[in-house]
């Protein structure tokens, strides 16, 4: 039986990386779903749309977002924090890959949906395993570092991936800035254990 890493008020090695992991998976679903709009010329260029359609397009990320989060907090509880990580990283990478090579509108609009709702079950399953992992008075603390990674993301939003995109292209940029959740998709189930308190009142954090 594992060891609780909370026992004692102590925080272990362990959770810092699964902690550390559930964040990037968090900052890269946020980068994702604001980056678009910085290359949103060339995209319009590329997809035929006119100011309209490109509106709408980058409205149903949004919008999707929106409405995952009134059930994000349930997919945590009912299917635990872990599980939902697992299909946010994979539906983004799979989003960024249909966007990519998306050469008209409703294509494009369904995978920024997508990409929307796997974002909205990236930062409460984050919270929730910072809730099973650590001791409740660092429970503040992992919130506002969430939140700063979100912060980051904003900034690498920017002039890091508009040179980028005007080098590579938009499509092998926001492709490979998706695939950048694929590698933390197969790290979850290695390295995330069961709840480590092992209580069976808080049933989602053992999956």
């Amino acid at each position: 039986t594992e060891i609780p890493p909370v026992e004692g008020g102590r925080v272990t090695g362990k959770a810092i990386i699964v902690l550390a992991i559930a964040g990037l998976v968090y900052i890269i679903a946020a980068l994702e779903r604001i980056s678009p709009p910085v290359v949103a010329l060339d995209i319009r260029a590329a997809l035929g749309l006119g100011p309209d359609d490109l509106g709408m397009m980058f409205s149903a990320t949004f919008i999707a977002y929106a409405l995952t989060q009134p059930i994000a907090g349930f997919g945590a509880d009912r299917f635990g924090p872990k599980r939902c990580l697992m299909m946010s990283a994979v539906l983004i990478g799979l989003a960024s890959i249909m966007f990519a090579y998306s050469e008209s509108f409703w294509p494009a609009a369904i995978a920024r949906a997508l990409v929307g709702f796997a974002a909205g079950f990236a930062f409460v399953p984050a919270v929730r395993l910072s809730a099973n992992w650590l001791p409740p008075r660092y429970l503040a603390m992992a919130s506002t570092c969430l939140l700063a990674g979100r912060a980051f993301s904003n900034l690498l939003a920017g002039p890091p991936l508009a040179p980028t995109a005007e080098a590579f292209g938009r499509r092998w940029s926001l492709l490979v800035l998706g695939l950048a959740a694929t590698p933390l998709r197969g790290l979850v189930p290695v390295l995330f254990s069961h709840h480590p308190q092992q209580n069976a009142s808080h049933p989602g954090g053992a999956r």
